[in-house]
């Protein structure tokens, strides 16, 4: 989940609300409403994983990301 927010913010320069499961860095359709960019908990969470686990997070090659 870490690297598809990355990729997600390394090409497109957002942190979106939810993703697609099967691309890495693509954002996720459908549901009540739009969705949305820079959504607080998308953005909390990613903070929090990048902090807490930060000696075994490596990021991804961008050529890998969708």
């Amino acid at each position: 989940w870490v690297s598809t927010v990355y990729c997600s913010w390394k090409k497109q320069g957002f942190i979106y609300e939810k993703y697609r499961n099967d691309k890495l860095g693509v954002r996720g359709e459908g549901g009540e409403y739009q969705v949305q960019t820079g959504f607080g908990w998308s953005n909390g969470l990613a903070m929090y994983y990048i902090i807490l686990y930060s000696s075994e997070l490596r990021a991804p090659d961008l050529q890998t990301c969708a």
